[in-house]
């Protein structure tokens, strides 16, 4: 009887590594789709009738690591032509308009022309008010542990709070020339380079013994 259940818990296990592969191997082609072409996904539009307020600034601010300004060549006006809305730019390849809102409101912020992440920097690419196109580099920049909101061309930041770094995973480790398997579950804290997890980890070694086991577990991991 005890070999049966042995067995069962083993085709469940060999059951969850595979789906857990499968999911993995799903998130990586879509990565790599995603690298390759533009997904267009469908979007739910609402309106709001209150005035939109920005959440406020954080108590520490991140200055970049460096700023730099580039030599865009400028566009050309033919003819420019206001209305009561808009004002209306003839420009040598057509014409283009913008709402006098658009122009006045929000006055500190600049145009975002561009937003990348890598790793643990942030880059900001902007249009300021003199038409200035520059990049502002942002190092030490880890979502991880922190909440960031840029307003008005300045970065801040707060701590989150402490049980918002916990993450629950689960992870699944096959040995098969050795043939052995393990299923882990733990709960993890993140740091800026290291993590610390502890959890419950469920084995089962038949060329050892024919025995499911499990066992408490303590993980110290750093980040490179």
């Amino acid at each position: 009887m005890k070999q049966k259940v042995y067995f069962i818990l083993f085709i469940g296990f060999l059951l969850l590594s595979l789906f857990l592969g499968f999911k993995l191997y799903e998130v990586s082609v879509q990565k790599h789709d995603n690298s390759q072409t533009v997904v267009n996904p469908k979007t739910d539009t609402t309106y709001s009738k209150k005035p939109f307020k920005p959440v406020p600034q954080y108590k520490f601010i991140q200055v970049p690591k460096l700023v730099m300004f580039f030599n865009d060549p400028e566009v050309k006006v033919d003819t420019v032509y206001v209305d009561s809305s808009k004002v209306h730019y003839g420009l040598p390849t057509g014409s283009v308009e913008f709402s006098h809102q658009f122009l006045l409101k929000y006055q500190n912020s600049q145009k975002l022309v561009q937003l990348t992440t890598s790793k643990n920097t942030l880059s900001l690419t902007q249009l300021d008010k003199n038409g200035l196109v520059h990049t502002d580099k942002f190092t030490n920049f880890y979502p991880e542990v922190n909440s960031y909101n840029y307003q008005d061309g300045v970065l801040t930041y707060k701590r989150k709070p402490f049980f918002q770094r916990f993450d629950i995973g689960i992870d699944v480790m096959v040995r098969p020339i050795i043939n052995m398997y393990d299923l882990n579950l733990g709960l993890k804290y993140k740091t800026r380079k290291t993590y610390y997890e502890i959890g419950l980890n469920s084995y089962f070694y038949p060329a050892l013994d024919p025995k499911f086991g499990y066992t408490p577990y303590l993980r110290v991991g750093l980040s490179l």
